[in-house]
């Protein structure tokens, strides 16, 4: 039997709260801007490490998400400027990254899983159908 990690909860909420505090005395812009080198480290990162994860066609959907989650490390980083910079677009790229990898292994997966589940529910749909038991979905 695999054993389980145990947290101190109270000790562990405690860490949290804190931490939720100093992000939240950061100050917010109404609006940011990104330096020319963050968009040069966003597209250079991203195109390196997501064309082996991701057709082309993908890429303006995940900038949008590297995007907004700059802005959210931006914020967690403590960083008071309202400018994103390479460094918060480099960890944004890593997060999207991390993300795409998983989603491609999880699609992958259920891809797989749901032809075979099909597969088999078009043998059962075929075998009432012969028994003159009509299988209806609803």
């Amino acid at each position: 039997m695999a054993t389980m990690p145990r947290y101190d909860e109270k000790s562990l909420g405690e860490v949290c709260d804190k931490a939720f505090k100093q992000i939240a005395a950061v100050p917010v812009s109404t609006e940011y801007t990104f330096s020319q080198e963050a968009l040069e480290t966003f597209d250079k990162l991203f195109k390196e490490n997501a064309s082996e994860h991701l057709p082309e066609p993908f890429f303006p959907t995940r900038n949008v998400s590297g995007l907004q989650i700059c802005s959210s490390l931006h914020l967690i980083l403590e960083k008071q400027s309202d400018e994103i910079d390479a460094a918060d677009m480099a960890w944004a790229v890593r997060l999207c990254m991390h993300h795409i990898a998983d989603a491609q292994k999880l699609l992958q997966f259920t891809s797989f899983e749901f032809i075979r589940l099909f597969e088999k529910s078009m043998i059962v749909f075929e075998r009432c159908k012969q028994q003159g038991k009509p299988l209806y979905p609803w």
